[in-house]
């Protein structure tokens, strides 16, 4: 089973002309290199670690995992406004 020797070779161009006759096959060879070069240019292209946005990189935590900012909502506010008027309250307690 070793490689294909040149009456091989012969045989198997002779088939393909036979196939895609002899007016055809410099197009689909145009079209396969074309095909190729295009593959080629695509996979250079690729990059393998595309880089984040710098707007992106500002809005992640140190461990890699986005901020969640909710939006505030009128109880949270409340709970908020609340808090501070407690404080307020105790810190009047202590200096009077």
């Amino acid at each position: 089973m070793g490689g294909l020797s040149v009456t091989h070779w012969a045989i198997i161009l002779l088939v393909v002309i036979l196939l895609f006759g002899a007016r055809r096959l410099p197009d689909t060879a145009r079209g396969l290199a074309r095909s190729l070069r295009a593959f080629k240019s695509e996979m250079g292209d690729a990059d393998p670690a595309p880089e984040r946005p710098a707007a992106m990189a500002t809005r992640q935590n140190p461990d890699g995992w986005p901020k969640l900012e909710q939006p505030a909502t009128p109880v949270a506010e409340q709970q908020a406004q609340a808090a501070a008027r407690a404080e307020a309250a105790d810190e009047m307690k202590s200096a009077g």
